[in-house]
């Protein structure tokens, strides 16, 4: 369950460019970074590690996001913060749905009047944890998977 500590804050996962299709220069990028707040770490990479090996079967390897996530940097100061958006995990270091190919966004609309914000994400990291103990307590249907809510973060 998702247990609170404070303060929070985020481990990056994946801080990547793509190119701002916006822009009408060439090469002109967005970077964006994704976090996961520290005292949720521990049970992402409990529940997202790979199985162990089975005779006969290939073994399943680590990701990006476990080795990113086990390193415990934080992520990277002089962001803007774009909200949190709640992201599935069924094991094996992934990350599978999103909130919205659940309909979860819907759902929490005419459950609890949550309104995504501007960027289409959930303003506030306890909202978002509130969310989540909604989807455990099965008030709403969901991916039956660990949910948790990463940081969305904008560089530049």
């Amino acid at each position: 369950m998702i247990a609170r500590s404070e303060p929070t804050t985020f481990v990056p996962v994946i801080q990547t460019r793509i190119e701002n299709p916006m822009s009408s220069v060439v090469g002109v990028y967005v970077l964006f970074g994704l976090g996961l707040p520290t005292d949720l770490v521990g049970e992402f990479l409990h529940s997202a590690s790979p199985p162990a090996p089975e005779e006969g079967r290939a073994q399943v390897g680590g990701t990006g996001y476990l080795e990113c996530l086990a390193r415990g940097e934080p992520l990277d100061r002089g962001g803007s913060s774009l909200g949190c958006e709640l992201l599935s995990s069924a094991g094996f270091g992934d990350v599978n749905c999103s909130w919205l190919c659940n309909g979860l966004e819907k759902q929490f609309r005419e459950k609890r009047g949550l309104v995504p914000n501007a960027h289409g994400f959930i303003e506030d990291l306890d909202i978002a944890r509130d969310c989540i103990a909604r989807i455990y307590a099965d008030e709403v249907k969901a991916e039956p998977e660990y949910w948790f809510p990463w940081l969305i973060v904008r560089y530049g």
